[in-house]
């Protein structure tokens, strides 16, 4: 007889009866995507006439790699009847978090077949970069570690007309039967969760992908003209590279990288820390965000942040030099602070409008100097230059002395 289940006060009191030597045990591989893992069961009879009135599954791992990653169940889409899933409140066993999933059904159909598994659900991890840990599917009892009341957490299958259909040794209602190897992905032993040996069983696979938590992203100014962007994550075993990622605005698409960094070795839960510099941010709203990439390629994105950088020139000016001109002058020479490239042009006249010399000049963005030409062989008096550009027209007056 199994024993009721109870998490954190909600009590789920299930009276079953085992009235056939028909059973079901269960196994667990690595899912096909990235962070999951797959539950598979098999009956040891056959029959076409049942459904799955109860299983329940759960999955455990070591609570040093749990930080921050939480995790769901997707039953399977073909083979097994309908089963409405309720997420168990996750609990720490030792030095174990363990995952409870309790599905029940009220109707349905399926096909047993002896020795033939059943894909039943898969279970997936979330919270942040991937890396790789041991994953357990579990059947074993103790103590709730922040009620300190008893509590099953376990492996059970019921149907609708067989009742309790899982293995169990005669008195303690747990057994290393109710799960079966698969070569080479898995192994069964009592290697359990909590307590001693004989308090449940734990079938165990190791390097499945499991996202380990982003400890922080932030961005912030360094001063007027950069962004400072710090990161800290925990182990970063199966990462391959991180990236900075900048974008005007912060659509999908539109961000361009801008720093890159081989992930520190480290392992366990001791924070790692990172940093980079954008050392010519965008005018106006930078959008940052850290892409993560896996040594198997896949790719993880951070939450956004927003650095705001006023760094277009208020003002377009042209400042002449050296002014007044002597007989000893060789060169002429501007101070353009300009807002965006562009040409601009320039005329040298006298004091009757007469026009001495016309050029241009190309005028890069921000502070520049550049070469005027036009004033060989002027004689002593006064001379006017206009600059006219994008935005500006502004007339220097100009004196030439002996």
């Amino acid at each position: 007889m199994k024993k009721s289940l109870i998490f954190l006060g909600s009590i789920l009191s299930l009276t079953w009866s085992q009235v056939s030597a028909q059973s079901i045990r269960a196994t667990i591989k690595p899912g096909t995507a990235n962070s999951t893992v797959d539950i598979y069961i098999r009956p040891d009879f056959t029959d076409n006439a049942q459904f799955l009135r109860n299983l329940i599954l759960t999955v455990a791992i070591p609570t040093a790699q749990a930080s921050g990653v939480t995790a769901t169940i997707t039953p399977a889409a073909s083979g097994i009847n309908s089963l409405n899933y309720v997420s168990e409140p996750v609990e720490v066993f030792g030095t174990e978090t363990v995952y409870a999933f309790n599905g029940t059904a009220s109707n349905g159909s399926m096909t047993f077949t002896n020795g033939v598994e059943i894909l039943a659900a898969t279970i997936t991890f979330s919270g942040g970069i991937p890396r790789t840990s041991q994953i357990k599917l579990a059947d074993y009892t103790g103590a709730i570690s922040n009620t300190g009341a008893t509590s099953n957490a376990l492996f059970y299958a019921e149907l609708n007309a067989f009742g309790d259909v899982t293995p169990a040794s005669a008195g303690s209602g747990l057994s290393i039967d109710d799960f079966y190897a698969t070569p080479s992905q898995s192994t069964v032993g009592s290697n359990v969760v909590g307590g001693s040996p004989n308090n449940g069983f734990s079938q165990t696979i190791n390097n499945v992908g499991l996202p380990v938590q982003l400890l922080s992203f932030t961005a912030q100014k360094a001063g007027d003209t950069k962004t400072l962007i710090h990161w800290a994550t925990t182990s970063t075993s199966t990462v391959a590279a991180f990236e900075v990622e900048r974008s005007a605005t912060g659509l999908n698409g539109s961000y361009t990288t801008i720093a890159t960094q081989a992930p520190q070795s480290g392992n366990g839960s001791a924070s790692i820390d990172y940093k980079a510099y954008d050392a010519a941010p965008l005018n106006g709203v930078n959008y940052y965000r850290l892409k993560t990439t896996g040594i198997t390629g896949e790719v993880t994105y951070s939450a956004v942040q927003e650095i705001r950088f006023n760094t277009k020139l208020s003002t377009e000016s042209v400042r002449l030099f050296p002014n007044p001109l002597t007989a000893d002058t060789r060169e002429v020479k501007v101070d353009v602070t300009a807002q965006s490239n562009q040409t601009m042009t320039y005329l040298l006249s006298d004091l009757t409008g007469r026009v001495i010399y016309q050029g241009q000049l190309n005028v890069t963005a921000g502070q520049g100097q550049y070469a005027l030409q036009g004033f060989d062989g002027l004689s002593t008096g006064t001379y006017f230059v206009q600059v006219k550009g994008t935005s500006l027209t502004q007339t220097i007056k100009v004196i030439k002395t002996n």
